[in-house]
């Protein structure tokens, strides 16, 4: 794993674990900022525009808390594409939607 990518899920790691401990969405984004951690625009600043790269927005810890990959319900094999052979019949059929049932990163405790 990258540095920056380790640094990010450390991030994340801080982000679950402060909300789980009863903190609002605002206070940790204070508390981030406090302590200098760089908000996700400013961790890629090519990406993401903003002008004012040095504070946390609520936003933004809100989709971070509610992203699926982190909570552990990702979705796969969501959507169906049928396809017709040269001889006329359908192909088989794609594998029902798998949920994520285990673990993912740091932040899932399902």
């Amino acid at each position: 794993m990258s540095k920056r990518r380790a640094s990010a899920a450390a991030v994340r790691a801080r982000i679950y674990r402060d909300f789980l401990r009863g903190m609002s969405i605002f206070a940790i984004a204070e508390g981030l900022a406090r302590d200098g951690i760089p908000s996700p625009s400013a961790h890629d600043p090519g990406r993401n525009g903003h002008p004012n790269t040095k504070a946390w927005s609520k936003s933004a810890i809100r989709v971070i808390l509610t992203n699926a990959r982190y909570t552990g319900r990702q979705v796969w094999n969501k959507q169906h594409k049928t396809k017709t052979l040269i001889l006329g019949s359908p192909a088989p059929s794609p594998p029902q939607p798998a949920h994520n049932a285990g673990r993912h990163g740091c932040c899932s405790d399902r």
